[in-house]
């Protein structure tokens, strides 16, 4: 991934690719259940 950039407060990787790519971390999975249930959860 030459032709990126990596932005380590959110470990995501931002590319030019035409499908760039996320990379699912532990950290990332629970700002994921965080904001889901700051939404409400799975009402």
């Amino acid at each position: 991934m030459s032709n990126g950039k990596f932005n380590g407060d959110m470990g995501l990787m931002l590319s030019t690719d035409p499908k760039p790519r996320l990379r699912w971390t532990p950290e990332l999975h629970q700002r994921f259940v965080e904001a889901v249930a700051h939404l409400g959860g799975a009402d």
